[in-house]
This record gives structure tokens, sequence and C-alpha cells, in this order.
């Protein structure tokens, strides 16, 4: 058994409680405080260079420095180098984050639960009496800006930089207008799901990492760096360097330049250009612990001598110099920038290029755009894909629907408005940007007040994914510039939640839960071309859970909004540790997302030009759909899309490979990119296939369409074989076939439902009677037992049973829902494979999935959703198998339970009884002549 944290006995009475014990030195003083319902400790704010007067180091030293101990943790914060350094020591070993000296106030906690040191959110979220209060609180608070939800039960406040949040709750606690107020951890933010593509370090996004370890006792780390732009005339970056890997990684260095392009002078060809550094600077990032507290540095660029009309690029690089060794590392890059006007004005609005198309005109690069109609073609690669391996769309192609009056957000980075290719189908006055919202409430943004709140325009240079993912979805047809979307008479809106300074509470006005600043709950369908990190795992918040569960339910007069979201580029990103097996069952499964283990999302995977999992796509239990997004556009083919405009920006900008370079004919200025790919590509492919379908029939549910999707999905890759290994003595089915259920409905993990196919789907929305599956409902929990330890290295397991009876006999599942509580000192070794009564069987979660990766012993609480059980009943014995797939390393399966999502299908009960009646339970997860015996 695993040592139990000390700190999970302690209650409290109110929200924040003194608990300061000092040892040494200057008292620290440590606070604890109940976030998401489990207790922290605060760590005293330390100043932000704003608060610093005369000699900051002094200030931090004087004032800051101490030692204090509370229940087994020892603590001590210290100036170390420009550093503000903390430590916990708990349990025998030593934890650590950063936090520079002259930056922004720094506000951690350190969490016992998860062992490490996590940022608090300078918005609190807070439930009122009367949310026409809220003004009154943000103004008395001298908060920053407030927003309610009331739909959803509570509002923000976001606080300024100089507040303590711990403090703001801890007097709204006792305020008799608010029912609750509560301190809020900051959320892994959300970034665009592009494919991290080894190799280019100029890209935003990719690297060179090194190989991962191949065993547990030597994991990597796995640095990451992220800028965010202060955009003033003399601008700061900020840039974030995180290490998703195990091991705490060496002390490296951050170099950023600043630089342009010019025409190269030593070639003939004229599109050949140079990088000229304008402005370069460094800073030192310490060793940085493994899936911990990620380390921020605040780095001043000069723009005095910046050219106007120019576009400037900032590249940030970290490497470090290995013992022994006279040449640097690369470890990881990231770009960003931002383009001048002639004003010597950063670019904040969308301008109209004074270009645009033909009504009438046949699309150049239409006959190219293999996701639509795919004969082998090469789509500006080296080699082309496999003929009919496309979205199945040539009869709606030919006859429509085109999507017209459905009314699409690309919740995103931003989208280019006035794009020539995009300005017809945009919504007018409907799109929005969060920080032009700020510019008008926060002196801080004063530098932008230029920005118009109708334009979501994206100041970044090196790639519009938003305005990559408008094209796929509603690119204008026939207008003889680019190529098209699948529903190009749909309506967009682009929300840049995503680039925005305060995402999550922007996310949440951008998904549905707003009517002003903006109004996003008149929208049919919103795209999330987007995902989390998944390094850790994580459960969705209660509020999101709030949020999707209003959107199904209110949105579309009730009739439910659509949310589509990418399902992951992470299947071969092993970040700490990789193993031949990887390569075949994936390094990061599709469920390391917490948002995407909620069943009112459609969470849609990728394929290739060949029709096969693309191979950076991620697989899992929880896709429903898959749809074209390809390759890389080099050898093999991405997707063709609209693109920032003019030469000097866009996804490909800075790369030797963009397959559209020297295309003049059919990409004259530089609008288009054929490097368009990632789940980020699927994801808008199958918005747009739902808004044919809401045009075809509009009374469509949020679960009509689901049903739809799944009913005429496409086996894709049919032939596709089980991938089996020996654990122990036990050879175990590690990923499984193609698996018919119960229901008739065939399921993989790399494809969900299958491909979806468009003219199946028109065809039969055109024929559906729509709100006919039900009632649809949520059950409690069924809890399952006993608790028992799984054994080491045996591919046998740990079985048990749990019998469901208590659910209607005509409940069709539509979801299920499964949590764990498991105490294992490595559950990176953990497969979980869950049996429904009809012997369907689904891997929940395969072994080695790089988010369980946690080398800190403790209990795991993990919720994990599986589709696989579609329109099978709930009731009868359901089996979970647990086995461990590596040597050393125990533990034990404290508890598990089973949430049930379900309607009541017409023909489906019957189907299923006569099924299961026929089919006697499968045990599937072992190779033939090696069943084990079941334990209960």
């Amino acid at each position: 058994m695993m040592k139990k944290n000390p700190l999970s006995q302690l209650a409290f009475s109110a929200a924040v409680a003194l608990i300061a014990t000092p040892i040494a030195g200057q008292e620290l003083p440590v606070q604890a405080a109940l976030i998401d319902e489990r207790t922290v400790l605060l760590m005293p704010t330390a100043p932000g260079a704003s608060d610093f007067y005369g000699d900051s180091a002094f200030y931090v030293e004087s004032a800051f420095y101490g030692e204090s101990a509370f229940a087994g943790i020892d603590f001590d914060i210290s100036l170390e180098q420009n550093l503000v350094t903390y430590r916990a020591t708990y349990l025998g070993r030593t934890y650590t984050a950063w936090a520079d000296a002259y930056g922004p106030a720094a506000r951690l906690a350190f969490d016992p639960a998860e062992r490490r040191f996590r940022e608090i959110s300078s918005t609190v979220a807070v439930e009122l009496v009367d949310y026409d209060s809220l003004d009154l609180l943000v103004r008395e608070q001298g908060a920053v800006a407030g927003k309610a939800y009331p739909q959803l039960g509570f509002a923000l406040i976001r606080l300024g930089p100089e507040t303590d949040p711990a403090r703001v709750v801890e007097l709204l606690g006792v305020d008799p207008r608010v029912i609750s107020a509560q301190l809020r951890f900051e959320p892994e933010l959300r970034r665009p799901a592009i494919v991290r593509d080894g190799g280019n370090p100029s890209r935003a996004g990719s690297d060179t990492r090194l190989r991962p370890a191949e065993t547990k006792e030597s994991p990597s780390s796995d640095l990451s760096a992220y800028p965010s732009l202060n955009l003033a005339s003399d601008f700061s970056v900020e840039i974030t360097v995180s290490n998703r890997g195990l091991a705490r990684s060496e002390p490296a260095t951050l170099h950023a330049n600043l630089f342009a392009l010019v025409p190269d002078e030593n070639t003939a060809d004229p599109d050949d250009r140079r990088s000229v550094i304008q402005s370069q600077t460094s800073a030192d990032v310490p060793a940085i612990d493994g899936k911990g507290s990620p380390f921020s540095v605040d780095l001043t660029f000069s723009t005095g001598s910046l050219e106007g009309g120019t576009t400037y690029y900032l590249q940030a690089v970290v490497e470090d110099v290995p013992d022994g060794s006279e040449e640097p590392e690369f470890l990881t890059a990231t770009v960003t920038g931002f383009t001048l006007d002639s004003l010597n004005r950063i670019q904040h609005v969308c301008v109209e290029p004074g270009r645009g198309g033909t009504a009438g005109v046949t699309d150049p690069l239409l006959a190219q755009q293999w996701h639509l109609d795919n004969t082998g073609q090469t789509g500006y690669a080296e080699s082309g894909g496999v003929s009919g391996e496309d979205l199945q769309v040539d009869g709606v192609l030919d006859d429509g629907p085109t999507g017209a009056g459905v009314k699409v957000a690309v919740v995103d980075t931003g989208m280019e408005i006035c794009h020539p290719d995009l300005a017809d189908s945009v919504e007018a006055g409907a799109s929005f940007h969060f920080d032009a919202l700020d510019a008008s409430t926060d002196p801080e943004f004063a530098w932008a007040l230029r920005m118009d709140s109708a334009d979501p325009f994206n100041y970044d240079p090196t790639g519009g994914h938003g305005t990559s993912v408008a094209g796929l979805i509603a690119g204008t047809a026939n207008n003889g510039i680019g190529g098209r979307g699948v529903a190009p008479d749909a309506l967009l809106r682009g929300y840049n939640a995503l680039n925005s300074s305060s995402q999550f509470g922007d996310l949440f006005s951008s998904l549905g839960a707003s009517d002003l600043l903006p109004n996003s709950r008149d929208v049919d369908i919103y795209n999330m071309s987007f995902g989390g990190g998944g390094s850790r795992p994580a459960n969705a918040h209660p509020y999101l859970e709030r949020l999707f569960s209003y959107g199904v339910n209110d949105l579309r007069s009730g009739l439910g909004a659509i949310y589509v979201k990418a399902g992951g580029n992470n299947f071969d990103d092993c970040a700490s540790l990789v193993r031949l097996i990887n390569e075949r069952i994936g390094c990061i499964s599709s469920n390391a997302d917490d948002w995407s283990n909620l069943p009112y999302l459609i969470i849609a995977g990728a394929f290739n030009a060949d029709g096969r999992k693309a191979s950076y796509a991620s697989a899992g239990p929880n896709l429903w759909v898959t749809a074209p997004a390809g390759e890389f556009g080099s050898s093999r083919p991405a997707l063709l899309s609209t693109d920032q405009m003019g030469t000097d920006r866009g996804l490909a900008i800075l790369r030797d490979d963009n397959p559209l370079q020297g295309e003049s004919v059919v990409n004259p200025d530089g609008d288009y990119t054929g490097r368009m790919n990632g789940t980020s590509a699927s994801a808008p492919l199958v918005s747009a296939a739902v808004a044919l379908l809401l045009e075809t029939e509009p009374a469509l549910t949020w679960r009509d369409v689901k049903h739809i999707l799944a009913k005429t999905a496409r086996k894709i890759d049919p032939d596709i074989a089980a991938v089996e290994e020996t654990i122990g003595t036990i050879t175990r089915t590690l990923r499984l076939p193609w698996t018919e259920n119960a229901a008739g409905y065939s399921y993989h993990d790399w494809y969900g439902f299958g491909a979806v196919d468009v003219d199946a789907a028109v065809t039969m929305a055109g024929d559906y009677t729509p709100d006919s599956l039900g009632e649809f409902r949520q059950s409690g929990w069924f809890e399952g037992g006993p608790a028992g330890e799984i054994p080491d290295n045996d591919g046998t397991g740990l079985t048990r049973t749990l019998n469901v009876s208590t659910l209607p006999d005509d409940a069709s599942i539509e979801a299920v829902l499964l949590e764990v509580d498991i105490d294992h000192e490595f559950p990176n070794d953990l497969g979980i494979h869950l049996v429904s009564p009809g012997g369907t069987r689904a891997v929940l979660n395969q072994i080695y999935n790089e988010t369980l990766a946690l080398d800190e012993p403790g209990n795991l609480r993990w919720r994990v959703l599986g589709n696989a059980f579609y329109g099978e009943t709930p009731n009868g014995d359901w089996q979970i198998e647990v086995f461990d797939a590596a040597e050393e390393d125990t533990g034990d399966l404290e508890a598990w339970r089973l949430r049930f999502y379900y309607g009541s299908h017409p023909g489906e009960a019957a189907a299923v009884a006569a099924a299961a009646a026929a089919v006697p339970l499968r045990v599937g997860g072992w190779a033939s002549g090696s069943i084990p015996s079941i334990s209960v």
C-alpha cells in the first residue's frame, strides 16, 4: 500500500486559514486553502517588478525570504541569481519552483495530492445571491473585470496583478451577497492542435528532442517554450518554459532573436530570402521539475529601429551544453511575431487586401483538395494517396446542401474576416476579439486600443490557425481563387479565445454561455480545434460540465448546440519514456485531454490520403468519428486551405518545405497553405459535415447528429489487425481490431465509429425523424468493488465485476464514464479494459499512456469515457480488468464506478437483447489458449 497524504484528513471551517509555523529564519506566512475540494498550501506572493522601489533584490530578500513547516512539509523561499526559488520537502523528496524576481508577481501553491507547485489563478469564481451585484463587487475589490454566467450558476472576477486572490476570497466569503467564493488553479492553457513535427526549430510547436529513455530508471525531461507578446512600443515577451517529462531538466539558456526576412542577394531566385537579426537577448532557465510548475521570464526588445510595413519574427530557442561537451544541445524552439503598418504600429485589424474572386469560376486548388475527392492526386506533395479515401461527398458537391444559414463559431487563435476567400461567409458583426474588450477596461492594455472588438485578428504572422480552420469549413466555392470549404454557405464567426489574456473565462464566453460581448448563444456549431497538454491526468472541472450540459440542453431552442473537438496529435509524442510497443499503440491517448471525456462533444480523429490513421493522430476510446487531415504536405499530402494573407505571413512562412512554394499560378499572393494537418484539420471537416446535416434537417438535436454520424460512418482501414504483447507469461491483446458491439455498431480506437461519410449522412438526415432517441438521461454512480492488489508485470491482472440492474429495460447506452481510484507507484504501467454485459470489450486506458507517467506515488482518481458500447443495454454484469505491464512498481485498485448516459433508441433494445441471448460473454483481452480464470 502507498503512503497516504497526511493533509487528506484536515478539515477547514473557512476558505483560507493561517497555519504557518516557523522553523528558522523569517516566518513564512504559508496558508492552507481548499481548491477543488482538496487542501493546498499557498505560498507568500512574491512582489512583481512593478512593486519594486530602489534595490529590488534587497526588497525581495529582506521581505520575502524564510522557512516554515507544516504537516510534515518543510518550505523555504530564497533569492538565487535573480530567481525567487520555492522549495517544498515532502516525504523525503524536494520539489522546486522558480519565479523571475523582476517579472510578474508569482502566486504559487504546493499541492500535496499531486506533489508539485501549481499557479493560483488571478480569476476567482463566485456564486452570488443576485448577479446584478457583480459590477459593484468588482469595483469594491478593485478588480479588473467581472462577468456573470447566471445560467451556469457562477461569475468570474479577474483581479489585477497586485491583488492577492486569497485575500479577496476571504473577504467575499463573509459578504452577504456572496453564496461562495473559490480560489482556482490556473488552468492548463488550451492551445491549437498543431502537430509537433520534429526537425525544424523555426516553426512554432516543433522541436528536435532527443529520443526519450526506454527504461523507467532513466526517464527524460521534455522542455517546451511558449511566447506571449506584450505589444507596446518597446514591447516585452513573456516566455514560459515547461517540462512535460518525468526527469528534472538541466539548467539551460533561452535565446530570443527578433529578425526579419529580406531578399537573399546571394541567389538568383527572387523568392529566396534570408533572416536579418534586429535584436537579441538571452536568459537563464533553471532546472524545472518534471511535470511541475513551469518557469516564465520577461524579455524586453527595443523596437525603435524597426521599419514600418514590415513583418518581424521572434524565435525563442532553449539549449544547454551537456557535461563534457563544447557544443550546445538544442532542446526546443518556438516562433511568434508581428507586422508593423506604415505608421510603425502593430497590426491589430484585418486589412482588406484589395483583391478577390470572380463568381462562377472554378477554384484553382479544388482539383488538389483530396479530402473532397481523392483521385490519388498529390496535393502538391511528392506523392499522392489512395483513390476514394475522402469525405465521400460527391453527391453533396453536385447537388448540395451547402450549409446555408447554419452558424459556425471558430473558437481559436483568431480569424482573418477580410480574407478574400472567407469574407463572403463571415457573419457580419458576430465575431469577437477579447483583448479589444480588455483594452477598453484595463489601463495595461491601452496599447491595444486600435483593436476592433468585432475583428478577431491574430497578430502572430507564423500561422493563422483559425483562418485555416475556417477555410476548411466555409471557404467560398467557385470564385476562381483558392479552394472551397465543405459547407461554403455556412455563416462563420471567429472568437480568439485561445489568444486572449484571460483564456478560461473567454472560452466560456465563446462556447455559448454569453449573450453580450459576445453573444455566443445563437451559434449552431462550435469548432474547437484545440486541446490541452495532457501531461498529467485530469478530470473536467464541474464548471466545464455545466457549460456543455447547458449548451446541449438549452441552446438552439432546446435542440442543443453541436460541439466538435480535435482528438489530439500525440500518438507518437512520448516525452519521458518510449518502448517499442508505443510505435503500435501510441504514446498519449485521446483521453488525456479532460475536455474530451465528456459525452456532449464529438471528438474527431484524423486519417491520411491513404485511408489510414494519420501518423500523429491520437487514438482512444472517446473518439466518435474520423475525418481527413493528411500528413505534413511534403512527401505526403496534408490539406489545402486558406492561410494568413500575404507572402510574409502564414503557416509555412519559415519553412523550406512549403508545398505551395513556387506555385504562383494557384497561390499568387500567398493566401493559402498546403500544410494544414492535425486533428485541427479533421475537426472542421466534421463541423462542416454537421452544417450540411442541419441545413438538411434543422430540427435535428445534438444527439440526432451524433447518432447519424455513427450510423453512417464508413469502416476505414477495415483489415487493421490486433496488437498483442506477452506480459509476464500471458499474451494480452493491447489494441483491438474493429469490434462490432451487441447493438451492431463497429468501433475502433483509431477511428471511432469510422470515417465520416457525408453523402450517406445527408441522405439519412433527409429521412430521419428528429428527436427520436428518447429522453437523454444520466445515471448516478454505480459502485464497483471490492478493492484489490494489481499483480505486478502480469497480463492476467485484476478483474472485478459490477452488476447493474436498476436502469430502464429499454435504455440504450450513449456513453459510459469510468472513474477509478488507483494507488500505484507508477500508473504508466497500467492498462484498463472494460467489458459490457453484451461482451463488448473497450480499451479505456492503454498501457504506457504518457499521461500516467507519474513518479509521485499516491492516489489517482481519474475519469475516462468509452463510446464503444453505443446502443447497448447498461443492465447486466460489467467487468473491469486492470493489469500491470512492467516489472517493479506496484499498487492497488481501491475503487471503481460507472456512470451511464443513455436514451431509448427505437429497435435497438430488441436487437441487443437478441444478441445477448445468442452470444456468451466474451473475454477477449487474452490471446486464444491463454485465458485465465476470472476472480471476483
